[in-house]
């Protein structure tokens, strides 16, 4: 892969238990970066 390639990552995030999902995504989102 080049350098200016551009890769889309989708996520799920349920309502259910929202505060461990939503930090579950905040983690998801940090690794992808």
């Amino acid at each position: 892969m080049e350098k200016d390639d551009v890769i889309r990552i989708g996520a799920v995030v349920s309502e259910f238990n929202y505060d461990i999902t939503m930090m579950m995504l905040e983690r998801a989102k940090e690794h992808a970066e």
